[in-house]
This record gives C-alpha cells, structure tokens and sequence, in this order.
C-alpha cells in the first residue's frame, strides 16, 4: 500500500480495484484524501479536469492507504470497503 500523500495531480485519474475494474474517477483531492464519483460519467471526467467537481454525497474518500498502484491514469485499489463489489 502507498503512504504517499495524494495530489491534485491525481484528479481526474481512473479508479481501479483488484479485479481490473474502473469504479470510479478521482473529483477532488483535500489534505491528501482523493474524493471518488462512483458513478461517473463523461461530463463528470471532463469536469474533473477542469477542477469544477467538489465533494458531495456521490463521492467516497479513498486514503493513501488504500492505494496500492499509481501509474499516469490509473490509482490501483485493494481491500476496500463497497470497491470490489462495483
């Protein structure tokens, strides 16, 4: 798992779980905690990018902790809690 503190750079980066899965798509970052659209659509990436997404009620933390791979797009998940059921 990372320790490494999230960034404004992930925004807009993919949401994968253990199974290869995209369950959601990274709306903000605040103090090092990603805030995840699980149901997001092209509108809300496009947003994302921009910086016009805030958290709400659609939106779900996910820590440093959780992460277990960054790459350019994509921020790899495991064992977290509702993840690996979408």
């Amino acid at each position: 798992m990372s320790t490494e503190k999230l960034t404004e750079d992930d925004i807009g980066k993919d949401v994968v779980n253990a199974n290869g899965a995209t369950v959601g798509v990274v709306v903000s970052v605040e103090d090092g905690v990603a805030h995840v659209d699980a149901d997001p659509d092209i509108t809300d990436a496009v947003k994302a990018e921009l910086g016009l997404n805030d958290v709400s009620e659609e939106t779900f933390p996910l820590h440093p902790g959780d992460v277990s791979a960054r790459t350019d797009g994509e921020l790899r998940v495991t064992d977290v809690a509702g993840v690996d059921e979408r």
